[in-house]
């Protein structure tokens, strides 16, 4: 079956449209044909994400506004994470897109990897995404949107997870100044890693042994 022009089923659409958020066009072209015996063109499914983009994006208008009119609470205790990842854009290269993460904090049961014990750890539960691609403002208001909707401001505690950029604390400082800030486990032992390598030296023996040493107290 070979699809020209408009004359696309919307099960077709969605089905496009949801292989090239995995691979890219060409391949998503080249999955549709030999799996599905669909014929479209890479251009054909570039246009077909244009045009659902823009319906996304109309419902994303929507639930701005009603989310900074009122809330529900979902759960004593909420979080949120952002962050930036590069994508490379048709015919426009590189470029980042920043993604947020709301989700609730619950404790729950896990293994401690040092002691290999069964421990009470927190852990993210029900969690609910947006993302942009482009500035930090808009960004900011589309994260705090969907906080609000999941009832962040009736939370009885809250924090934010961040990588330590700039642009994070900015807008934790705009729209989640009330919550406590942490920065993630993988780059905050880059940090300390760093601390050590310029102590004692990149790969030395005291350098590792100093890391070991305040690995612990940092995670705790």
């Amino acid at each position: 079956m070979e699809l020209k022009g408009t004359h696309w089923s919307e099960g077709v659409a969605k089905l496009a449209v949801w292989l090239s958020g995995l691979i890219d066009f060409e391949q998503a072209a080249e999955v549709l044909e030999r799996v599905g015996q669909i014929v479209i063109s890479d251009s054909s499914i570039w246009r077909q994400v244009q045009k659902w983009g823009e319906k996304f994006q109309e419902l994303e208008e929507k639930h701005v506004l009603p989310a900074s009119q009122s809330g529900t609470a979902l759960a004593p205790r909420m979080g949120v994470s952002m962050d930036g990842t590069m994508i490379n854009i048709r015919q426009e290269g590189w470029k980042e897109v920043k993604v947020g993460c709301v989700f609730e904090v619950a404790l729950g049961p896990a293994k401690d990897g040092r002691t290999g014990e069964m421990v009470e750890l927190a852990h993210a539960k029900r969690n609910s995404y947006v993302a942009h691609l482009g500035g930090p403002e808009r960004f900011g208001e589309l994260v705090w949107a969907e906080a609000r909707r999941r009832g962040w401001e009736h939370a009885s505690d809250s924090e934010v997870v961040g990588d330590g950029a700039p642009w994070v604390w900015n807008t934790t400082a705009t729209y989640f100044y009330n919550s406590w800030q942490v920065v993630d486990w993988y780059h905050a032992t880059e940090h300390l890693w760093s601390a050590a390598d310029n102590l004692y030296g990149v790969g030395t023996p005291e350098t590792q042994r100093w890391f070991r040493k305040w690995e612990t107290p940092l995670y705790q």
